[in-house]
């Protein structure tokens, strides 16, 4: 595949296009980057949706769908993502390439740019039409509702909560927050959508066989953005300070299921790849050790896995279980860790080894992968990591490194949500 092509178009906007003929598709993801505020995190959640269903031109979610079926069905949406330190608000378009002689992508790039450059608007302009302001806001107050009834992650926000006390701007989810929805109007949503234009970073990335004139339009465009840019820094590592003392909290709802969630920082240094081999081993997939003998074996939980956080050098587990097994679940968790710290069969390391080169293999055959690969790489300015050097630094894991690295895991935070089985 082609290297991917830079367009620094401004101080504060670039364009990475990666132009290859491996999709049907091209897929755009305009990134407007700010650093993460807790204040700003639900608007910029609410803007996404208002910026993905209606525009001046298509004022409802249908009219707008009908124009994107026109397109041979053209998708659009929009979303919010914590990298780090950062928030970033992307709207994204996937659309074909072309049909006959018609250059559809062209035609659905400038829908896309129109949506955010002519929004909905009452008809003074001077903010969001008020209807379909009201029916997103109504959206997002009933997802936040559903929310109640996904107890995995209600303990994984209860343990992010936890983990970054040290920095409550990082403590919320990119989603946002309920109660934060009712401040928020058509006018000052406006406002902050005008600041969003103004003084975000803005990466645009572009993945497919688009044709060059279709790129230089949009760097032309994108030159429109940013004009007070405000210069932001992603900072990887050190956002949080974890505890000298292990935190343990408990909540106690109305539920049908209890979860647990432990989470581990590890103090010596540690590569990626081995951080990476070690989360496969213990909870990875299927196969791994939490899932073969705390669910599998011992019958102890629903559901069990782990997760890692590598530039904040933290690993979390978390399980379905029942709230009189909680103390043995513990337990034999505690139990695995050990066991890696002591050994670790070859078996273990092939498997989690090749699972993980497969993982990135089924990656390279999703053209998102690719556009999240360009936005990375304009964040830390380093090329990504191609197949053949992930695959050295996988193989070259070996079982030392991972009894070191589960030795090294110390406890820091562990949270409880019992429920009525309590």
């Amino acid at each position: 595949m082609n290297k991917g092509r830079i367009f620094d178009i401004s101080s504060g906007v670039r364009l990475l296009w990666l132009p290859t003929k491996k999709f049907h598709v091209a897929r755009l993801e305009l990134n407007f980057i700010a650093p993460q505020v807790l204040a700003k995190t639900t608007s910029r959640r609410l803007l996404a949706n208002l910026w993905q269903r209606s525009s001046a031109s298509y004022p409802t979610e249908l009219l707008l769908s009908r124009r994107l079926s026109a397109l041979y069905g053209t998708e659009l949406t929009a979303k919010t993502e914590l990298w780090q330190n950062l928030n970033v608000l992307t709207v994204v378009m996937t659309s074909p390439l072309r049909y006959q002689t018609t250059d559809i992508f062209k035609e659905a790039l400038q829908l896309t740019l129109d949506n955010i450059f002519y929004p909905n608007l009452n008809a003074r302009k001077d903010q969001f039409q008020e209807s379909a302001f009201l029916f997103e806001q109504n959206n997002l107050a009933n997802a936040y509702l559903s929310l109640e009834d996904d107890y995995a992650l209600k303990a994984a926000l209860a343990m992010r909560r936890l983990l970054y006390q040290s920095n409550p701007d990082l403590a919320v989810p990119a989603f946002g927050r309920a109660q934060d929805l009712e401040a928020l109007n058509p006018g000052n949503l406006f406002a902050q959508a005008q600041d969003v234009l103004t003084t975000n970073g803005i990466i645009a990335t572009v993945v497919g066989d688009v044709a060059p004139g279709t790129i230089e339009k949009l760097g032309k465009d994108l030159a429109q953005f940013a004009a007070n840019y405000q210069a932001i820094q992603y900072q990887q590592r050190r956002l949080i300070t974890f505890p000298t003392v292990p935190i343990k909290a408990q909540e106690t709802l109305p539920l049908q299921q209890s979860q647990l969630a432990i989470s581990y920082h590890w103090i010596q240094p540690l590569s990626k790849a081995v951080v990476q081999v070690l989360n496969m081993i213990l909870g990875g997939d299927d196969q791994a050790l939490l899932f073969q003998e705390v669910r599998e074996g011992a019958g102890l939980a629903y559901s069990i896995y782990s997760t890692v956080n590598f530039y904040q050098k933290f690993l979390t587990i978390q399980a379905g279980v029942d709230a009189q097994k909680l103390s043995e679940t513990q337990d034999l968790i505690a139990k695995q860790i050990k066991s890696l710290a002591q050994r670790v069969t070859p078996e273990q390391l092939h498997h989690a080894q090749q699972a993980l080169l497969n993982k990135f293999l089924i990656a390279t055959d999703s053209i998102a992968s690719h556009n999240r690969r360009l936005l990375a790489q304009a964040l830390t300015r380093k090329e990504p990591v191609a197949l053949i050097q992930y695959r050295n630094q996988i193989l070259q894991v070996t079982a030392d490194q991972i009894q070191t690295a589960a030795q090294s895991l110390s406890l820091v935070a562990e949270y409880q949500l019992l429920g009525a089985d309590h």
